[in-house]
């Protein structure tokens, strides 16, 4: 068993979502419009104050009991399919052989509600239980050198994720059903594993730790002592570390599930001293993916495996939502609506002012300061031109505190997807957010949103 410190949900869906204790997640869900036939969205007003969540440190031996969460929601109306279908044939014989397996784990699965069936696994074979709605299985990412993935299904909506454990526990689809019934991919999606090793998909869904967005130079002091981090972000613009170091390390099983409302996959990497330049320390971190007819919910905890060292740590995941035209996009700040939580006194956040030249050029690191923004109120599109948007690479904090908002936000409305709204989410570890809308330079139409446990440079800066 694995703390849950910071736990994580990636997509729930519908309604009826089940408030819990530090989660983000990308949540789905048919967006209801005014009666002018419109998104409501709440007015942003500036304000002075503009807290940050600071840097973390955990004792040896202790996972962190703060939580993170993040939701998206797009509309998906999938509980009303007949429950009756179920995989074809065809998708069986496509998926692989019907034989248990996995990499060096044991699973139980439960094929019922009082039968469990446990057994040893082995590497790049197929877990799949046909007396449940909702089934595990794996499934190969072709390419030159391809990758495993563990892929969560319901056999009754045709949903699912697929969870690439091979190569960083990124997530590399999530498919889900639109208001208008068609299966939709909310997340931008890989479908070759020589782009996710090299990361020419530009981080796409990953897990960023032990820090997120960047290290300024690579340098920072813990404790005395300077380190210096390999600067992966080395080009004519900026010179950082960026993004941890999680991103292509291979991550074992540990856990699978599955029955007839839910599919669950546990994914563990223990992380050993000195495995990273100018990051000497060593930690356990465990990922559990839980997908069912709402959608999928990440939990993630980091364990200190220190003897007697405390260690530095923050985090995020890279989800890029899926549109049309980023240009079309309408964005909101906000709260997580469907958690529960009033939009009043929610909606009020700030810009953290970066250099003159930022976001396009120069530093993308916080100086200190905020600004007032409401420019992502939910009135107006990003803007800019197709395929041109206008271009975004900043981060954003709510001013609330938490005891007057418990969770921070993201929506995200596609005219291309009437009734749909994404909403990428955090709960009270997550007060700042990344957004990102320059995927056009590299000729993809996408957005990306980044709930983070602490703004970028927070090993310097606190």
């Amino acid at each position: 068993a694995f703390p849950r410190g910071m736990e994580h949900s990636l997509l729930r869906m519908g309604r009826g979502w089940r408030r819990r204790r530090g989660n983000w997640c990308c949540q789905t869900r048919a967006h209801r419009p005014t009666r002018a036939g419109t998104e409501q969205s709440a007015q942003a007003h500036p304000r002075d104050s503009s807290p940050v969540s600071p840097r973390t440190t955990y004792a040896p031996g202790v996972a962190p009991k703060a939580a993170s969460s993040l939701r998206s929601r797009t509309g998906v109306q999938s509980c009303n399919l007949d429950r009756t279908q179920r995989l074809s044939a065809l998708d069986r014989n496509q998926n692989g052989p019907l034989v248990p397996g996995w990499l060096q784990a044991t699973v139980s699965m439960r094929l019922g509600p009082s039968v469990v069936l446990c057994a040893a696994l082995v590497a790049c074979s197929l877990c799949i239980c046909d007396a449940s709605r909702c089934v595990v299985f794996n499934r190969t990412l072709p390419g030159w050198q391809p990758l495993e993935m563990a892929v969560l299904h319901d056999t009754v909506t045709g949903q699912e994720a697929e969870i690439i454990f091979s190569s960083g526990g990124r997530i590399n689809r999530l498919l889900m059903r639109s208001a208008s019934g068609a299966l939709r991919d909310v997340l931008m999606r890989t479908t070759d594993a020589d782009v996710v090793r090299t990361n020419a998909n530009h981080f796409r869904a990953a897990v960023l730790a032990p820090w997120a967005n960047r290290i300024g130079k690579g340098q920072y002091s813990w404790f005395g002592n300077q380190y210096q981090l390999p600067c992966n972000e080395d080009n004519s613009l900026r010179d950082d570390a960026q993004h941890g170091f999680m991103l292509n390390r291979t991550f074992a099983v540990g856990a699978l599930a599955a029955d007839d409302t839910s599919a669950e996959v546990t994914i563990v990497a223990d992380v050993p001293k000195l495995s990273w330049p100018g990051w000497p320390w060593s930690f356990r971190l465990s990922v559990t993916f839980s997908f069912d007819s709402r959608g999928l919910r990440v939990t993630t905890s980091m364990t200190n495996t220190e003897q007697a060292a405390s260690l530095p740590f923050f985090h995020s995941m890279h989800p890029y939502v899926n549109v049309t035209r980023t240009s079309d996009v309408v964005l909101r700040l906000g709260p997580c609506e469907m958690c529960g939580e009033p939009a009043v006194n929610c909606n009020v956040w700030r810009k953290l002012d970066m250099g003159p030249l930022a976001p396009r050029a120069g530093p993308l690191l916080p100086l200190g300061t905020t600004s007032p923004f409401t420019a992502f109120d939910g009135s107006a599109p990003v803007g800019g031109s197709a395929p041109n948007a206008t271009y975004y690479d900043d981060e954003f904090t709510m001013t609330a505190d938490v005891a007057s908002c418990a969770s921070a936000g993201v929506t995200l409305t596609d005219p291309s997807y009437p009734g749909d709204a994404v909403t990428v989410w955090g709960d009270s570890t997550f007060r700042v957010f990344q957004v990102f809308t320059g995927s056009f330079t590299w000729g993809e139409q996408s957005v990306a949103v980044e709930p983070m446990s602490g703004a970028a440079n927070a090993y310097n800066t606190g």
